[in-house]
């Protein structure tokens, strides 16, 4: 990682309509600023799902994604929900501050009616989207949302108190689980899928831009193995993307820095200027 210059700001810090912040609109726009004032790096804290106090830093796990930072906004363009869906529900009364009991209980409610709309969505191309996104999870993940779903059927006891063989994770014991907990678990593998969707969206859309240094990156080194799994899962992406994003990612390929100090990409059809004197200024054909 070079030397550079970035602000720490945590997704649930984001400005929203909807009790916490997450990857909505106003994620976006943050990146915006973060260019229009030549900024390197953006900074965040871990992104797991929080345990008792809501802290970042005590997370049940290191390979699944908080989902109270899935943009309902998204849904609603997806048509699994409907602005009449959201729109009344009370987020809390504190608007700098988030109520997570509230959000908490809310946004399980809300997020499986969208599941359950995404179930009857006749558009074939949306739901092989998803589908193609949850098979691309990592093992670990989707070892955690087994783990949800036996938690929700223990009524929320700790792990150490499940029967034995549910304990021991034995196979006959796991495979009647997963067959009698069979909507649930397909419920949290959806939910960890569209996490990765839209945290996937927002971690390169700086490569979209052309934008030259900025980097989205945890700021704790427990969670190495979620960046790692988010690397893998990131590389997944692209290559469902890469006939759309090949024509960006190609034009910061090979840099070259002149006298001038403007920098040369070349791409397969010429050589594209882009003056960066504080940001990116400038970008025209030679």
């Amino acid at each position: 990682m070079k030397r550079g210059c970035g602000i720490l700001l945590p997704i649930s810090s984001l400005p929203g309509n909807y009790g916490i912040g997450g990857f909505s609109k106003e994620a976006y726009r943050f990146v915006d600023k973060l260019r229009a004032a030549a900024q390197c790096y953006w900074q965040i804290l871990p992104l797991g799902p929080t345990g008792t106090g809501d802290s970042p830093y005590q997370s049940f796990t290191a390979f699944g994604g908080n989902v109270n930072y899935i943009s309902l906004e998204k849904l609603i363009e997806d048509e699994v929900l409907a602005w009449y869906d959201i729109n009344w529900i009370d987020w809390g009364s504190d608007p700098y501050r988030v109520d997570y009991q509230k959000v908490g209980e809310h946004r399980e409610r809300i997020l499986r009616l969208a599941y359950k709309n995404f179930c009857a969505c006749q558009n074939r191309e949306r739901v092989e989207r998803y589908l193609q996104a949850v098979e691309n999870l990592s093992e670990e993940t989707k070892k955690y949302c087994e783990y949800q779903a036996i938690k929700k059927d223990q009524e929320g006891k700790p792990w150490y108190e499940w029967e034995e063989k549910l304990r021991n994770r034995d196979k006959e014991a796991m495979e009647e689980a997963r067959s009698r907990l069979k909507e649930d678990l397909d419920f949290y593998l959806w939910e960890q899928a569209v996490f990765d969707m839209q945290w996937m969206a927002l971690k390169i859309m700086p490569i979209k831009m052309a934008w030259r240094l900025l980097e989205i990156c945890q700021s704790m080194l427990l969670m190495i193995p979620l960046m790692f799994g988010c690397i893998k899962r990131c590389f997944s992406y692209i290559k469902m993307e890469r006939q759309r994003l090949w024509p960006v990612v190609r034009q910061i390929i090979l840099p070259h820095r002149d006298s001038s100090g403007e920098i040369h990409y070349m791409t397969g059809k010429g050589t594209k200027r882009m003056a960066i004197l504080g940001g990116l200024r400038e970008c025209a054909m030679h």
